[in-house]
């Protein structure tokens, strides 16, 4: 049997267009509009946000939750269950791969890690490490695919940079 030849929305993804639309309205009220701003910026920095409308941007910010990571501190070991994406917005993260002393790569500000947890395993692939004291802005994983659901351009534009990578 073929598919209609015309869309019709379904109940489920207008349940579901619904319940982003009531999030984002609390997203609205909590975060000041200059914050919003600064984080629609800080993910257009990143390569992996960059090709995504600046107005779906503002959306996925509203998503984030901010955390700080003191110098030192470990954010996730290797092989540790994931359940959230993590945005740099100040300091650095060193990655450790496989129990390494020496850093193998160093994240800074506009850095994303932890988004492959989303469309792979969700099992850590390296141990994070604060270098410095670190502001980073996390999303789990069920509001990140809550976002690329709602927003189908940005899941393109951001399958197109992860693959890539």
């Amino acid at each position: 049997m073929l598919p209609r030849a015309h869309f019709t929305e379904n109940r489920r993804w207008r349940s579901q267009m619904m319940r982003a639309n009531r999030f984002l309205s609390l997203g609205r009220a909590a975060i000041a509009p200059a914050e919003v701003q600064a984080r629609v910026a800080l993910l257009a920095s990143c390569e992996i946000f960059a090709a995504i409308d600046r107005a779906d941007l503002g959306a996925l910010s509203l998503m984030f939750v901010e955390r700080a990571v003191p110098k030192g501190a470990v954010l996730c070991h290797q092989g540790d269950a994931a359940a959230e994406a993590w945005l740099i917005r100040e300091g650095e993260l060193a990655v450790h791969l496989d129990g390494s002393i020496r850093a193998t790569a160093v994240l800074g500000p506009g850095s994303l890690s932890g988004e492959y947890g989303l469309f792979r395993d969700a099992r850590r692939t390296a141990t994070l490490k604060a270098t410095a004291p670190t502001r980073l802005l996390a999303l789990d994983y069920a509001r990140f695919e809550r976002f690329l659901l709602a927003y189908p351009q940005a899941t393109l534009a951001l399958l197109k940079v992860a693959l890539g990578r």
